[in-house]
């Protein structure tokens, strides 16, 4: 093979390095990728993910005791049943009975996506830290722009006689296999990929509209047990406000709680869904990024133009020391 053609062929390598950046978008997708790091960092938190399977605990802890103890102790009290109880509740008090009944699938959801969240603590630390813990991952398309460019120079210097070009391409080389492996970017690439696919389903418009929609529920169950049916209920058993929240408090320990509890945890659930929707466009840059290709397509480049280096540079040598035999014979033979 020619020298020329192994120029080419480094340029060609450069030309793909190039597709690959504007092919996928990687400079805008970078900086969604931080972006949508920064925002959701605290998210995988110990504390956050412990933070939210409590707040999904205390909302299985209340429809627990609702159906448990608050129908048949209140039943008792004023002399009814239990079943006419609840007819009565869903007749006044509809926003409770509405969120007792939905609080399962709540807290199901909850302690889904805090599961989720701690099964991907780990790809979130990897993913983070491309390409170190330290620097923007805007620097990887950077990288493989600026390797790019200089292997098509480098390659169509290589077109003329020379051993510099090859050389320096040898060099460039090693760069783009080396920084790769050092900063570990296949295995950190492989991780951001799991991390993208796993947590997909929170990203969309049907979970969002779906938590905003719990939280909207939870909010009318709180509002109406404050306002309506611990007052309602102070009434029909002869209590005084302070008499009916002592009762709360010793017949129904953890409803009291929630009543407490609640604006903190309703707080937490509406700023996690707020920050999935201000994220979703963030999030569709850098989902069906093929980040782990992308980063073993950077280290294939890097050992192709070392080795195409290599071997142009060792073909020089063989032909310019045939060159020299051919030279010396013509003189012997001249002399």
């Amino acid at each position: 093979m020619e020298r020329r053609s192994f120029g080419i062929l480094i340029s060609l390598v450069g030309v793909a390095f190039l597709v690959v950046v504007l092919g996928n978008g990687l400079f805008g997708a970078s900086s969604s990728w931080e972006n949508l790091s920064d925002d959701v960092r605290p998210v995988y938190t110990e504390a956050a993910i412990q933070q939210q399977r409590a707040d999904a605990q205390l909302l299985s802890n209340v429809s627990e005791e609702f159906n448990s103890t608050v129908l048949p102790t209140i039943a008792n009290a004023l002399g009814v049943s239990a079943a006419e109880l609840a007819t009565q509740f869903a007749g006044s008090y509809p926003a409770t009975v509405a969120g007792v009944q939905a609080l399962p699938t709540i807290a199901e959801g909850q302690e889904r996506t805090a599961n989720l969240l701690a099964s991907q603590q780990e790809n979130f630390r990897s993913a983070d830290a491309i390409p170190t813990a330290d620097n923007s991952s805007v620097q990887v398309p950077w990288f493989i722009t600026i390797t790019g460019a200089l292997a098509i120079v480098i390659g169509v210097a290589m077109l003329r006689p020379g051993k510099i070009a090859p050389v320096v391409a040898a060099v460039l080389g090693a760069v783009m296999l080396v920084v790769p492996l050092v900063t570990s970017l296949p295995s950190k690439a492989s991780d951001a990929d799991t991390l993208n696919e796993a947590t997909a389903p929170l990203f969309s418009q049907a979970n969002i509209d779906s938590s905003q929609a719990a939280i909207t529920t939870l909010e009318a169950m709180a509002a109406e047990l404050n306002t309506s049916l611990i007052p309602g209920l102070a009434q029909q058993l002869g209590l005084t406000p302070e008499q009916a929240q002592a009762f709360v408090a010793q017949n129904f320990p953890t409803i009291a709680g929630a009543l407490q509890q609640f604006p903190d945890a309703i707080g937490r659930a509406r700023t996690a869904t707020a920050l999935l929707s201000e994220n979703l466009g963030e999030f569709a840059d850098v989902r069906d990024v093929p980040n782990q290709a992308i980063a073993w397509t950077v280290v294939a480049g890097g050992i192709a133009t070392m080795v195409l280096a290599s071997i142009s540079l060792a073909t020089d040598d063989r032909m310019r020391r045939i060159e020299q035999e051919r030279r010396m014979r013509r003189e012997r033979a001249a002399a």
